[in-house]
């Protein structure tokens, strides 16, 4: 068997411990231990310490923590679209009616007017991320140049 390649059991607490259970829960359910809670505890920590299981634990968390992020985190071109949208009039909401006891009652979709200050708002800031505005800068340099110093 190849070194870092775990075993089923191992990769299944690994799993758990994804899934966010608690050191002893992910290894119970790994492993069908019944053993006292601290047995189990100190067993947890020491397959966790494994280098081939710490390896793997810290590769999921990274690829969660990655698909999160992509998930969450508006691209450019998204901020973009949505700036856009705010500008033409593109954006809708949906609004919903409950009863008094929580119940829905209908949903309707409706198209959100911006007003005119949040528009010029959106405007410049797509000028911005686009780098329509440039700055300019004017100064001027005073510099003395001594024969003594080029010789």
């Amino acid at each position: 068997m190849k070194k870092d390649i775990l075993s089923n059991r191992q990769e299944a607490f690994v799993q758990n411990l994804i899934l966010g259970m608690s050191q002893r829960e992910a290894y119970k359910k790994a492993y069908g231990a019944n053993y006292s809670d601290n047995a189990i505890d100190t067993k947890a920590s020491q397959l966790l310490k494994k280098d081939k299981v710490k390896n793997r634990y810290e590769e999921l968390l990274k690829k969660v923590k990655e698909q999160t992020e992509e998930t969450t985190i508006m691209s450019a071109k998204e901020r973009m679209e949505w700036l856009t949208d705010i500008i033409k009039d593109n954006t809708k909401e949906i609004v919903v009616k409950k009863s008094k006891k929580g119940k829905i009652i209908s949903e309707a979709e409706i198209k959100v007017v911006s007003p005119t200050d949040t528009k010029l708002r959106a405007v410049e800031i797509l000028n911005k991320m686009t780098g329509e505005y440039k700055t300019k800068i004017e100064g001027s340099v005073n510099v003395e140049i001594r024969l003594e110093d080029v010789l």
